[in-house]
């Protein structure tokens, strides 16, 4: 955030109010000679303290940016410490898993039949979030770009049989 340009605008309010409050000054005193004016230097005391109080929330401001700043180097700190032992652990995993069996060339290059029972499963995975979010099929049927047949069939292979045994004989 620039917060000079806050500063500048905060003056410039400082400045009208004040342009205002002597023109409404002036006027009252064309109207009734008696009242006091208000001198330069309670001008300069305004804005003196106008000034001091900026200064303040500026570095109020500051402050917390620094702390927000700092709170989040030790988040990124900790996420790549955390983020380290995960792929320590995953290379040695790795190691293990190549030692007791070496890799088949299927396993290393997936067939399609299995990317389409992953790829199912994702999508089913999807249907039964989004309607257990409480989206109806519909929304279902758009969200996944899938026809509303698919969801309802999906949908109802979840759901428990009713009637057991009765269903089955008729």
């Amino acid at each position: 955030m620039n917060w000079s340009y806050y500063i500048l605008m905060g003056a410039g309010v400082a400045v009208m109010v004040l342009a205002l409050l002597f023109s409404s000054r002036n006027a009252k005193r064309d109207r009734n000679p008696a009242a006091p004016q208000l001198t330069m230097k309670e001008v300069e005391e305004t804005l003196h303290r106008f000034v001091v109080q900026i200064k303040q929330e500026q570095k109020a401001a500051d402050e917390a940016a620094h702390r927000s700043l700092a709170q989040l180097k030790k988040q990124l700190a900790e996420t790549k410490g955390r983020l380290d032992i995960v792929e320590r652990e995953l290379a040695e995993l790795r190691s293990l898993g190549l030692q007791t069996q070496p890799a088949t060339s299927e396993e290393l290059e997936p067939s399609q039949e299995a990317a389409d029972v992953l790829s199912m499963r994702e999508r089913y995975r999807r249907v039964f979030e989004l309607a257990q979010e409480g989206l109806g099929p519909d929304e279902i049927a758009k969200r996944l770009g899938a026809g509303r047949g698919e969801i309802d069939l999906i949908l109802s292979l979840a759901k428990p049989q009713r009637g057991g045994a009765a269903n089955e004989q008729a």
